[in-house]
């Protein structure tokens, strides 16, 4: 397992600094290109967009290639987006390069917890994703740090340096061993899709895109009210590398807690303080009340992502359907959910105000909370492969 992370956690890092890096960013393409509220909107919701579109080709591509292959496409793509992105000028050509690093990004996530979950034990399947998905979510405080750099110098040197950096990460993958798949590992999507198991994945996927239209709306509207507070760009940074920062270090405490007392235990509690959160960022606040609920908010949801995941898995598992499956709803249901937040949220706050897409957020996230709260109590959570991993599996890992 040690083997798979080293590769699959920078992986998820440089993509999430590639998500986190437009915030600083935005104001200045907003001045320097003349853009309405809405066309912020959406360049910020392209990358999440790319995304939506590539997230079950991802997933089939993690079940009929296997993990590692997977991983090696997405970090390809990024390369190719980054590029892109670094001599884009026109906000056209921005939100295609947005939308490229969305797709690569949800290719990546499929293979890459898919090869990792492929090498973990049962009784730390969520501690696995926990810190997987908190070292790939670490990536996103550099990512304003990335985005202030750009600011200061030029977006096309800055671009142009990772996608030089993401190359020697493509060459480890490349030459990295596969970790043994279960049997299930190919099977298609179609069977979670059918009676008797289609409501339970409606539901599950459901309950991730609630809480991500929150993250989507708080990183549209978050840099906009702070500078619209009188926030400079570097004020802004800072706000959002201690947000991101939270938002990293709650999963893999969330990932522990989670093996250790279930995930209906973790999302009835974080999903209520989220909804506290979203309610209060709708009042007129000062630039540190801002920037302190940005920070809160995002945790409460960082505490949910690992425990909606484990109820995909379980959703795709019980239907017999390959485990990429799983991985590549999360990443739809999370992407459109930020599409939602960020396009929507914009759009609305345009016409009504920021209140009004803060507070709507605050009841569906209530709702949601609500919903896990009257679910029945879960039962134990099998591992992927039926059993407990084998001695092949235990190699990777020491490897």
């Amino acid at each position: 397992m040690r083997r798979v992370a080293i590769v699959v956690g920078p992986a998820l890092f440089v993509e999430a600094m590639l998500y986190a890096v437009l915030a600083p960013l935005l104001p200045r393409y907003v001045d320097e290109l003349g853009l309405s509220a809405s066309a912020a909107g959406l360049l910020t919701a392209s990358f999440a967009a790319g995304s939506v579109v590539m997230a079950l080709p991802g997933g089939s591509l993690a079940a009929r290639l296997g993990g590692r292959r997977t991983l090696a496409i997405g970090v390809g793509g990024l390369i190719v987006a980054s590029l892109a992105f670094a001599f884009s000028h026109h906000v056209v050509l921005l939100d295609g390069a947005r939308f490229i690093q969305g797709a690569a990004g949800s290719v990546l996530w499929a293979g890459g917890l898919t090869w990792a979950s492929d090498a973990a034990a049962a009784s730390r399947q969520a501690t696995t994703i926990g810190a997987l998905i908190g070292s790939g979510i670490a990536g996103a405080p550099f990512g304003p740090l990335l985005g202030g750099l750009a600011v200061a110098t030029s977006p096309t040197l800055v671009f142009l340096a990772v996608a030089a950096a993401l190359l020697p990460l493509l060459a480890t993958v490349l030459v990295s061993p596969d970790a043994p798949r279960s049997p299930t590992a190919g099977a298609p999507l179609s069977r979670a899709l059918r009676r008797p198991h289609r409501r339970a994945t409606v539901r599950a996927v459901a309950l991730t895109l609630i809480p991500s239209i929150g993250f989507g709306l708080i990183f549209v509207l978050a840099p906009l009210r702070l500078a619209a507070a009188g926030a400079s760009a570097g004020a802004i940074t800072v706000t959002f590398v201690i947000a991101s920062a939270v938002d990293a270090s709650a999963n893999p405490i969330s990932g522990r807690l989670t093996d250790r007392c279930g995930a209906r235990a973790i999302l009835v509690r974080a999903l209520p303080a989220a909804t506290v959160a979203f309610a209060i960022f709708a009042l007129p606040l000062s630039v540190p009340l801002l920037g302190l609920v940005t920070a809160l908010s995002l945790g409460c949801l960082g505490f949910a992502w690992v425990p909606l995941t484990v109820g995909l898995q379980r959703a795709i598992g019980d239907a017999g359907s390959g485990e990429g499956h799983a991985f590549a709803l999360f990443n739809m249901s999370w992407a459109g959910g930020q599409a939602i937040g960020a396009a929507g949220g914009a759009a609305l706050a345009q016409g009504a105000g920021y209140a009004a897409p803060s507070l709507a957020t605050s009841v569906l996230v209530g709702g949601a909370a609500v919903a896990v709260a009257r679910a029945p109590a879960e039962g134990p959570h099998p591992h992927p492969h039926g059993s407990e991993p084998t001695k092949a599996i235990e190699e990777v890992g020491r490897g």
